[in-house]
């Protein structure tokens, strides 16, 4: 009997090595692929009041208007992309992968993408999603000035799964102006081609426009996006029956050291009445 104990507590032990091998290799593994995202895309107006601006003479105190402030359009071209679930890991060089996007815009009627972040471009940082379930990336109006009223533009989003690190900027020094970005991980695929006409007569109601990602903050130092929500979003099944296994451990063994003892004291008291 005591042989057949040893044996089993010997093979729990393996297998809470080998499930606890199995959790920690799921932090630094390889980085999945993400898939093509969902996205919609509309030319919206965020209009915004400013204030009229006014100087006073110093000399007769006579107040002059400089602006006469007034309601101002703020055309975006908004794109909201669902956010896909990924698991955040460690890369090779311990940092947390996140979920990136980039965009391509062109005309309806030409061949030529401009996409807005990458190697090609002197910002290249990509777009990180945020912790809800969609990401606004609205694109300023200035890209498109010469688009008439009618006239339509090409749309298509890209995911990145993985991380960024910043390079050389302007005059060679690390991370100065205009520095570029390495990303290191899966870039998908891009999503199929959404068509948006540009109407700037819409009357649309005042909103406050959303978190502009045209051009974003570095975010290659955040060690989490969406890390507490995602990590081991796919391993809770692993880490509770290692965490079984260990609690049948801890308790097979809390059994046999109740055994040893009654079964030394038996023995104690067997010497003790010879």
């Amino acid at each position: 009997m005591r042989k057949i104990f040893s044996i089993l507590l010997f093979v729990l032990l393996v297998a809470v090595l080998f499930f606890a091998g199995i959790v920690c290799m799921g932090v630094v593994q390889a980085v999945s692929k993400p898939s093509v995202p969902e996205f919609t895309a509309k030319y919206v107006n965020h209009p915004y009041e400013r204030q009229p601006t006014t100087t006073t003479n110093p000399y007769t105190g006579e107040t002059t208007i400089t602006s006469p402030g007034g309601t101002y359009d703020n055309w975006t071209l908004s794109i909201t992309v669902k956010n896909q679930k990924f698991t955040s890991t460690k890369d090779s060089s311990g940092n947390w992968t996140q979920l990136f996007y980039d965009v391509a815009y062109k005309g309806a009627f030409e061949d030529t993408w401009q996409i807005l972040h990458g190697p090609s471009t002197s910002l290249s940082s990509y777009i990180p999603a945020s912790k809800s379930s969609t990401t606004v990336i609205d694109l300023s109006d200035w890209r498109f000035w010469e688009v008439p009223n009618g006239g339509k533009i090409d749309v298509k989003v890209q995911a990145l799964i993985g991380s960024q690190t910043e390079g050389m900027g302007a005059g060679g020094v690390p991370g100065g102006w205009y520095a570029t970005y390495v990303f290191h991980g899966e870039t998908g695929e891009w999503s199929s081609i959404q068509t948006v006409t540009i109407n700037r007569d819409v009357v649309t109601p005042t909103q406050p426009p959303s978190a502009s990602r045209d051009t974003p903050e570095a975010s290659f130092g955040e060690e989490n996006n969406q890390l507490d929500a995602e990590l081991f979003d796919l391993d809770w099944m692993v880490v509770s029956a290692a965490l079984f296994v260990g609690v049948v451990v801890l308790a097979c063994v809390a059994v046999y050291e109740k055994r040893k003892t009654v079964r030394y004291t038996r023995d104690t008291q067997k010497q003790t009445t010879s």
